[in-house]
């Protein structure tokens, strides 16, 4: 959240580091925000869920181990399951997106 308080200051030793245009300083001035914060908290939510389909898997997985129930290992493995689907994706989604940036930096230098 200090980066944003502080963007405009930043963002012109930026500019000088990395030679980016003033176009580019306007739109990160103005849509660049709103896309980076929308980033930011669907990057969260994503944790967020992945913690708790965590935390759901040790809770059956210790309740399975004190009481001897399989329906709690099953319950725990399904929440381990829809945490591994999410954070593939989620990795999926990372790799693409590199491979796209290094794809537009490789074309456009």
């Amino acid at each position: 959240m200090l980066l944003f308080a502080n963007i405009e200051t930043i963002l012109p030793r930026l500019s000088q580091v990395f030679a980016i245009s003033q176009e580019v300083e306007d739109f990160i001035l103005n849509s660049g925000m709103i896309l980076a914060i929308f980033g930011i908290l669907l990057g969260t939510t994503l944790l967020f869920l992945n913690g708790f389909f965590l935390l759901k898997f040790r809770n059956h997985a210790r309740a399975y181990t004190m009481d001897q129930q399989e329906n709690h290992l099953n319950a725990g493995f399904e929440n381990l399951n829809r945490y591994l689907i999410l954070s593939t994706a989620v990795n999926g989604i990372s790799i693409i997106s590199t491979f796209v940036g290094i794809i537009i930096l490789f074309f456009t230098a």
